[in-house]
C-alpha cells in the first residue's frame, strides 16, 4: 500500500516517467579498514564496501548509492562483521520498514543479510548511514552520499530545473582520530575532540589531487551542480569567491520556494543542499571550507577546493598544439598565428564571456595580426574545418 501511495504522489508531482529501472546494491558491511590520512598515517575505518565480482575496496566514506527519478532502488547488506548495523535512508521518502532505526525497522546481526527498498521519488542529495549507536558508527565511517538524478540522465536538478555541464559532490565530515584508533577507550560521547577535516574523505593537498572534488576545467558562464552534504557534527561553511555566481536551488531533497543567490553556505549536521554555481571570470582561486564547532561556533579547521577557470563556455576545447600556435604570449597585441590548417574565422572573447573583436579567415602558414583591445586576458577561438580551437592570451602594454 505504501509503494502504491508513493507512486501515485510521485506520478501527480513529477508525471510520468518513460521507463522505470530497477538498480540493485549489494554491500557488505565492515570494521577492519584503514583509510590514508593527507599526513600519511593511516587510520582505522568502518562502513560498507560494494561487492563485485573482481574485488572490494574498503573507502572512507562508503560509495555513493546513485540512482534516478522514478527508480526501484533494493540495497541488499551481507553483515559479516562482528556487531549489527543497519542502512539509515536519511531523507528519503520510505516506510518505517525501510527507514533503517533499528526500533522500527530492523537489525542486521552478524551473519545475517538485510534488504532495503524504496522508489526515487525526488530528485536531490540525500544520506546513508548505519542507526546503531549511530554517533559512534558514523563518526567511524559507516556513512555515504546517496543522489537521486534526474531520469534517463538528464542533467537537469529536477524536471523542467536549472541544466547543468558538470557536477561535483562534497560530503564534509570531522574526525576525531583518537576514536578510530581504540573504539573502546572513547568513553562519554561529548569527549569530541576532531583533527582531521574531510571533505569526500580528503583533506589538504589530497584535495588538490582529487579532480572529483577540485574544480580544474571551469569555463566562464559554465553552469556547474555542486551537491553539498554534511554527515559531522559541527557546523561546514563554504565562503565562495566574488568570481563565482552561485545559488541555492534545492534543500534537503526539496526544490526551494525561490532561488538564493549567496557568498556563503553554512551546512548544520545532516543538511544537504543543491547548488548551481556559473564562473564568472578567468581565475585560478579556492573556494573555502571551514569547519565549526556548533556550541560556540568556534572555527575549528580551514581547508581549501580549488578551482580554476580557463576557457568559455561555448567554445570547444584547444585541439593539439600543432594545429595552431600564437606567440608572443604574453604581448602586446601584435600576434603571429602559425596555422597547420585554414582558418574559417577568427574571433576574440574577454574574461566575460563578451565578443569583442572579429577577425577574417587565413590560410594554411605564418600570419600576423594586430589586436586593438585593452590590456587584459583573452580567448582567441579560430574555427577550422571539423571543429575549433581555442587559446587563451595576455595582452600587456609595450
Amino acid at each position: 500500500m505504501r509503494k502504491l501511495l508513493l507512486i501515485s504522489s510521485f506520478c501527480m508531482v513529477f508525471g510520468s516517467v518513460s521507463a522505470q529501472v530497477k538498480r540493485e546494491y549489494t554491500f557488505d558491511s565492515f570494521m577492519d579498514g584503514i583509510s590514508l590520512l593527507h599526513t600519511g598515517d593511516s587510520m582505522n575505518i568502518w562502513g560498507f564496501q560494494r561487492l563485485r565480482p573482481d574485488t572490494s575496496l574498503k573507502l572512507l566514506p562508503s560509495p555513493t548509492i546513485y540512482c534516478e527519478l522514478g527508480d526501484t532502488v533494493e540495497i541488499t547488506v551481507i553483515n559479516t562483521s562482528f556487531e549489527g548495523h543497519t542502512i539509515h535512508l536519511h531523507g528519503l521518502d520510505v516506510d518505517q520498514a525501510n527507514d533503517g532505526v533499528p526500533s522500527t525497522s530492523f537489525f542486521i546481526q552478524p551473519g545475517q543479510t538485510g534488504r532495503y527498498s524504496f522508489i526515487a521519488t525526488h530528485t536531490g542529495n540525500y544520506l546513508y548511514h548505519c542507526h546503531v549507536t549511530s554517533v559512534m558508527h558514523v563518526q567511524l565511517g559507516m556513512y555515504g552520499m546517496l543522489v537521486v538524478a534526474g531520469p534517463g540522465g538528464q542533467k537537469e536538478m529536477y524536471p523542467g530545473g536549472p541544466k547543468y555541464v558538470k557536477e561535483y559532490a562534497w560530503l564534509g565530515a570531522e574526525i576525531d582520530k583518537s576514536w578510530h584508533d581504540d573504539y573502546t577507550s572513547i568513553g562519554s560521547f561529548t569527549n569530541f575532540f576532531p583533527d582531521y577535516f574531510h571533505v569526500s574523505g580528503k583533506s589538504k593537498q589530497q584535495i588538490w589531487e582529487d579532480s572529483a572534488i577540485s574544480i580544474y576545467d571551469a569555463r566562464i558562464n559554465e553552469p556547474i551542480l555542486i551537491r553539498a552534504f554534511n554527515i559531522g557534527f559541527g557546523i561546514q561553511e563554504y565562503i565562495f569567491p566574488s568570481s563565482l555566481t552561485v545559488k541555492a536551488i534545492m534543500s534537503d531533497g526539496r526544490v526551494l520556494p525561490s532561488q538564493v543567490q549567496l557568498h556563503t553556505l553554512r551546512l548544520y549536521p545532516g543538511e544537504r543542499y543543491g547548488l548551481m554555481m556559473w564562473p564568472g571570470s578567468f581565475t585560478q582561486d579556492s573556494i573555502t571550507v571551514n569547519f565549526r564547532n556548533m556550541l560556540r561556533d568556534q572555527l575549528w579547521a580551514t581547508d581549501k577546493i580549488p578551482i580554476e577557470v580557463n576557457g568559455v563556455y561555448g567554445i570547444e576545447k584547444e585541439l593539439e598544439e600543432e594545429i595552431l600556435s600564437v606567440f608572443p604570449n604574453p604581448g602586446s597585441g601584435k600576434l603571429n598565428i602559425r596555422t597547420q590548417t585554414e582558418i574559417l574565422a577568427i574571433e576574440l572573447y574577454d574574461v566575460h564571456g563578451h565578443l569583442v573583436w572579429t577577425g577574417h579567415s587565413l590560410n594554411a602558414g605564418d600570419h600576423a595580426i594586430t589586436l586593438m583591445v585593452s590590456d587584459g586576458i583573452y580567448v582567441l577561438k579560430c574555427e577550422i574545418d571539423g571543429g575549433a580551437v581555442t587559446k587563451r592570451i595576455m595582452v600587456l602594454s609595450e
